[in-house]
């Protein structure tokens, strides 16, 4: 089974970060994936977890709720997995540059 990463912005959560990390495995789940870990980037932590390190330790797929998130780094997902984004709902797969994601060309 792939496995994927669930990757959320403090500064995004709010109060509901459990929702969205339940939200966010269950709709990996329901796209084949296993929930390796979910990476909560704060940039206040001393040691915080990027994206850059998150893609660097391999995972098939990135799950993110809305691609703010990612800081709409789309490209730089893809170049080495797949995304699945929550709202808008996309499912793309590595490699893919599609031009309906907001960022890209």
């Amino acid at each position: 089974m792939p496995q994927a990463i669930v990757f959320l912005d403090q500064t995004l959560c709010g109060k509901g970060r459990a929702l969205l990390e339940t939200q966010c495995g269950l709709l990996g789940a329901a796209h084949g994936f296993q929930i390796q870990r979910v990476v909560v980037h704060d940039p206040e932590d001393p040691l915080p977890w990027t994206l850059d390190e998150v893609l660097k330790s391999g995972p098939n797929g990135i799950i993110v709720p809305t691609l703010e998130h990612i800081g709409f780094r789309a490209r730089d997902v893809l170049a080495r997995c797949s995304l699945v984004v929550g709202r808008p709902y996309g499912w793309y797969h590595r490699g893919a540059m599609d031009r309906h994601i907001a960022g890209m060309p």
